[in-house]
C-alpha cells in the first residue's frame, strides 16, 4: 500500500534516511490516486464557480480537478471577453503569472541532478559581478533563490519600474536590466536570515540556467519541461511579443481599486511584454496542462527520487518581524514549491496584470486542483481564498470551509462604491501586493 504523499512534506523528512525516502516514493500506488466526484458534487461546484464568478465580477474562469491516474472534472464560468461574450472553455488560455515560477524552479533542479550545479553554488560563482556587493553575492546560494531566503529585493519594489509596468506594459527590457534594477534597491536581510517573495530569485535562477546550458530560457522551458510531459497548451511568449494568440481569455483589471490609480471601473488589460516577469512569471498556459504539470511536479517524474525529497522537503516560513506579507497559516517553502498545511496543498499561485491563477496539489489524495481566472487583483483577495480552498472542501469534506471573509456582493461593493462619488477623493485601501505578498 502507498504511503501517502502528504507524509513527505512533515518535518519528519528531516530524519528519514535518503534511501527510505526512495523506496517511498517509487511505492505502488492505490485507489487513492483516482479522484471521484459524485454528480451532486459537481452541481454543487458549478454552482460555487458561478457565484463567485458574479459576486467576483469576475469575467470568467475555468476549474480543473484531476487525480494521478483518475478522471479530469472541468469547470467553466463565464467570458473570455466581455465585449464578444465569448464563453470561457476548457482550452482557453491564460498568462498564468507566477505560476511559471515552478518551470524556473525546476529548470535548476534538473542542471543539479545533472551534476552542472550544486544547490550550494553562490550566485558570485555563478554569475560574477552580476548582483551588488551589498546583497553578499558570495553568500547567496542557488537554495537561498528557490527558497526565497536570499535577501534580494523584488525589482518591482523600485517605484519607476512599478509605474512603467502599470502605464507602458509592451514595454521591452533585458533580464539583466531587471536584476540592475534589484540592485537599485537595499538588502532585506543576510542571506538565509528570513523569508522574502522576490522576482529577482527566479529571474537569477533562469541566468544561471541560461549560462549553464548555452540555451534560451523559452527553449529550455519549452524542450526539457514542456514537451517532456506533454503539454499541448502551455508555452514562453518570445520576448519583445506583448500579443497573446489563439484561444486565449482577455485579461481585466481595475488598478484603482488596487492602488488608487486611474480610473475607477474594469478594464481590458491582456497586452503585457513578457520581458516584465520573464522567468518570474511570464507562462501562458491552458488549465487542464497545468493540472498535468502539477501531476508531473508533486510525483516528481523529471527529478532523481534522492532530489525530488529534497524539492518537496517544506520548511517553516521565517518572515521578517513587521513583514505585510500575507500567507495563510501553515504556509511551508520547499525548493520552489509552497505547501500549505491546512488544505495539505503544495503549488504556487499566480497573478499578472488581468490574470489570477493557482496550482495546487493536494498530496493526500494524488490530487490537482488547478483555478485561473481572466482577472487579477480581485479585492482584495485571491483565487485560492475566493473559490480553490472551499473547492478542496467540497470535494474531501476532511478539509474546513475557508474561514477568511471570501467574495461576497456586499462585501465587493463596500470596496468598488467608494471611490464612486466624483466629489470623494479618498480611495480604496489597497491590499496588500499579490499573492505571496509582491505585484507579479
Amino acid at each position: 500500500m502507498k504511503v501517502p504523499i502528504s507524509t513527505r512534506f512533515h518535518q519528519v523528512l528531516t530524519f528519514i534516511p535518503i534511501l527510505l525516502i526512495a523506496l517511498l516514493l517509487t511505492a505502488c500506488g492505490d485507489d487513492n490516486s483516482s479522484v471521484k466526484i459524485s454528480a451532486d458534487t459537481q452541481a454543487k461546484i458549478q454552482a460555487y464557480l458561478d457565484q463567485q464568478v458574479a459576486a467576483g465580477e469576475i469575467p470568467g474562469a475555468v476549474l480543473v480537478i484531476k487525480g494521478k491516474e483518475g478522471k479530469v472534472y472541468t469547470f467553466t464560468s463565464g467570458v473570455k471577453n466581455l465585449e464578444t461574450g465569448d464563453p470561457m472553455t476548457a482550452d482557453t488560455t491564460f498568462r498564468t503569472g507566477s505560476m511559471g515560477k515552478t518551470f524556473t524552479g525546476m529548470l535548476a533542479l534538473q542542471l543539479v541532478d545533472k551534476g552542472l550545479l550544486s544547490l550550494d553554488d553562490t550566485v558570485e560563482s555563478l554569475l560574477p559581478g552580476v548582483v551588488t556587493e551589498h546583497y553578499q553575492p558570495e553568500l547567496v546560494t542557488v537554495r537561498h533563490l528557490l527558497m526565497h531566503t536570499s535577501g534580494i529585493q523584488n525589482y518591482f519594489a523600485n517605484d519607476t519600474f512599478a509605474e512603467s509596468y502599470v502605464m507602458d506594459s509592451i514595454k521591452t527590457y533585458q533580464p539583466t536590466e531587471l536584476v540592475e534594477t534589484a540592485n537599485t534597491l537595499p538588502q532585506i536581510c543576510t542571506p538565509g536570515q528570513y523569508w522574502s517573495y522576490s522576482n529577482t530569485n527566479y529571474v537569477l535562477l533562469a541566468l544561471i540556467a541560461e549560462k549553464l546550458t548555452g540555451l534560451p530560457y523559452k527553449q529550455l522551458v519549452e524542450e526539457r519541461l514542456v514537451n517532456m510531459v506533454g503539454l499541448t497548451n502551455t508555452f514562453v511568449p518570445d520576448i519583445g511579443d506583448p500579443y497573446m494568440k489563439g484561444a486565449y481569455a482577455d485579461g481585466y483589471i481595475n488598478w484603482f481599486n488596487y492602488w488608487g490609480v486611474l480610473e475607477d471601473k474594469l478594464v481590458e488589460h491582456s497586452d503585457i511584454d513578457p520581458s516584465f516577469p520573464w522567468a518570474a512569471g511570464c507562462m501562458i498556459a491552458s488549465a487542464p496542462d497545468m493540472a498535468d504539470w502539477g501531476i508531473s511536479l508533486a510525483n516528481g517524474t523529471l527529478l532523481s527520487p534522492e532530489l525530488h525529497a529534497q524539492q518537496i522537503n517544506a520548511q517553516p516560513i521565517n518572515l521578517k518581524p513587521g513583514s505585510t506579507f500575507e500567507l495563510e497559516d501553515g504556509s511551508m517553502m520547499g525548493l520552489g514549491l509552497v505547501y500549505e498545511s491546512q488544505y495539505d496543498i503544495m503549488g504556487h499561485r499566480g497573478q499578472i496584470a488581468g490574470f489570477d491563477a493557482s496550482l495546487q496539489y493536494n498530496v493526500a489524495h494524488d490530487t490537482a486542483f488547478v483555478a485561473i481566472a481572466n482577472r487579477s487583483l480581485i479585492a482584495p483577495k485571491n483565487i485560492n481564498q475566493i473559490l480553490l480552498y472551499n473547492v478542496i472542501h467540497m470535494v474531501f469534506d476532511e478539509y474546513p470551509e475557508y474561514a477568511g471573509d471570501g467574495i461576497t456582493t456586499q462585501a465587493l461593493d463596500g470596496i468598488t462604491t467608494r471611490a464612486l462619488d466624483s466629489k470623494s477623493t479618498s480611495r480604496p485601501a489597497a491590499p496588500g501586493l499579490n499573492e505571496y505578498g509582491q505585484l507579479l
